[in-house]
């Protein structure tokens, strides 16, 4: 269990301190209602990393990478032209004159969920530390859970 903690926490601390996230936390607390949308921001932000565990450890067997580099173009240029597309609308988009908007109010309940969801699925680090300390701490528990019910072995076999 030692060893399991050992290469676990310090991932967990690594991707404690991201930038990206405390600086989003704090501007949530210093908001009306902070605590709510703080909470439910965390939330959303859990939702999306065990999804990526569950994904990966359904999906982790099948999934093979490649065995050489392989440095395609392709990608790069359907996003380049994606990215000009979108630009392109934006521009168009605001060249209307915009109607006055009310003030700011508090982050409702369904906006800080998906912001903490969007959050953690565009932060490439730390969804990357996070999800390997999840899915070490998914094998080990699952399967600890395989070797007592399934197969009667010693737990601490495995």
């Amino acid at each position: 269990m030692l060893q399991l903690l050992a290469v676990v926490v310090p991932l967990g601390l690594s991707a404690a301190v991201s930038p990206v996230m405390l600086s989003e936390q704090v501007v949530l607390l210093g908001s009306p209602r902070g605590r709510r949308a703080a909470a439910l921001y965390a939330l959303g932000t859990a939702v999306v990393l065990a999804l990526v565990v569950l994904a990966a450890a359904v999906l982790g067997r099948s999934i093979r990478l490649p065995s050489a580099p392989h440095l395609d173009a392709a990608g790069d240029l359907v996003l380049g032209a994606a990215l000009l597309v979108m630009a392109l609308a934006l521009r168009r988009h605001r060249s209307r004159p915009a109607a006055p908007r009310p003030p700011h109010g508090p982050m409702s309940p369904p906006v800080a969920l998906g912001f903490g969801m969007v959050s953690m699925a565009t932060n490439a680090t730390t969804l990357a530390l996070l999800s390997i300390g999840g899915f070490i701490l998914a094998y080990r528990f699952y399967s600890r859970f395989l070797c007592q019910r399934i197969f009667d072995l010693d737990p601490d076999f495995v």
